[in-house]
């Protein structure tokens, strides 16, 4: 699984790349990243290679990466 994190001035950009066989715990993730903060919008794209994009305000998506590291994943910046 390959985490990207973006930011511009007034929108920020969480880019989820996963297999199949991590769709689990993809899809656990992501339900938890929107009941914490439900003003993100999500892109999901692709089946067997998926490709999730969470996009909102800098501040949101700062919230959800916290939720990644929580999870023991590593997040790249760009």
């Amino acid at each position: 699984m390959k985490i990207i994190y973006q930011d511009a001035v007034y929108e920020a950009r969480l880019i989820i790349t996963g297999n199949l066989l991590e769709a689990g715990k993809i899809n656990e993730l992501m339900d938890k990243i929107l009941l914490t903060s439900p003003r993100l919008r999500v892109v999901q794209n692709g089946f067997f290679v998926r490709e999730i994009i969470i996009t909102g305000v800098p501040l949101h998506v700062l919230c959800a990466e916290a939720i990644l590291h929580e999870a023991g994943l590593v997040v790249e910046y760009e």
